[in-house]
């Protein structure tokens, strides 16, 4: 059917709690749904879900070590690898990796001449596959200290399905990890709050989409007096705004429980119109 990125310029807006929300409306209209939880450095989805585990899969990447016995210290390797994981001290006859600084390019591997370098397994984390009712996660999880999200980012939507609907879940920000999240998406939702700090987060989301030449539009969380400073924002750019989540103390009380705020009238009445905005907008790509 489509694949759908939510994302926010800054963290805290409620991204994910928007997500899961709407995953439960496309469920009860679709039937099935694919979730895949691209914050890979904090994921949470399945915090709201509580999905049945099913399997587990590890996420390796590829890092370089070099075979004393054939290198000649030419430093070619070095010259080539643009984020200074490798060091030849020709002199000393004697080189350095540094792993937390490769990003499992090749290159090195490639340009060596005398085929001294050979690459070796390294695993950053592990993608989590569970269910509940319809719904189906896949939760990417970076082990502790890795820097390279995005291999793992990679690996959680290989499990794409194209003949479902499918939700991601991006890490907030505007980095490489949430790019990577949007690639191949038919559209995706800003989720925003009426603060200052909301607003300028919400300029740095759209710029990016606009360099991706993505869809979008905007739903505004904890909407409540203070929602003029997105709106005239989105009225001056011509973003369209889809839906306003209230401010409200009974959404608190059921989020803290890990509830579905959708359960609940009114709230599921403005999912569903969320989702319906949602679906009108893919349908006129």
């Amino acid at each position: 059917m489509s694949v759908m990125t939510i994302l926010s310029g800054k963290g805290g807006t409620g991204k994910t709690t928007v997500l899961v929300n709407l995953a439960y409306a496309a469920k009860d209209r679709f039937g099935k749904v694919n979730l895949l939880d691209c914050d890979v450095e904090a994921p949470n989805v399945d915090l709201f879900i509580q999905a049945k585990p099913e399997s587990t899969e590890q996420v390796d990447i590829k890092i370089p070590r070099i075979d004393s016995d054939k290198c000649t210290y030419c430093g070619i390797c070095q010259e080539v690898c643009e984020f200074n994981a490798i060091v030849i001290m020709k002199s000393k006859k004697k080189h350095m990796i540094f792993d937390e600084l490769c990003h499992s390019c090749g290159a090195c591997f490639e340009m060596c001449p005398e085929n001294a370098i050979f690459e070796i397994d390294k695993n950053i984390g592990k993608i989590r596959k569970g269910s509940r009712d319809t719904l189906t996660i896949y939760s990417g999880f970076l082990k502790v200290g890795e820097m390279l999200g995005v291999p793992v980012i990679k690996k959680v939507k290989q499990h794409i399905v194209k003949d479902m609907f499918n939700l991601i879940d991006s890490s907030p920000g505007t980095s490489c990890p949430v790019v990577h999240s949007v690639l191949g998406s038919d559209f995706c939702l800003l989720v925003t709050e009426p603060t200052p700090f909301g607003l300028y987060d919400l300029q740095l989301a759209v710029d990016l989409l606009r360099v991706l030449k993505k869809d979008f539009s905007v739903v505004i969380n904890k909407s409540g007096a203070n929602d003029k400073i997105i709106d005239a924002y989105c009225k001056s750019e011509d973003i369209a705004i889809i839906g306003r989540i209230p401010f409200e103390k009974r959404i608190a009380e059921l989020y803290s429980k890990g509830d579905i705020i959708l359960k609940e009238e009114p709230y599921k009445k403005i999912y569903k119109d969320i989702l319906d905005n949602i679906l009108n907008r893919i349908e006129q790509l």
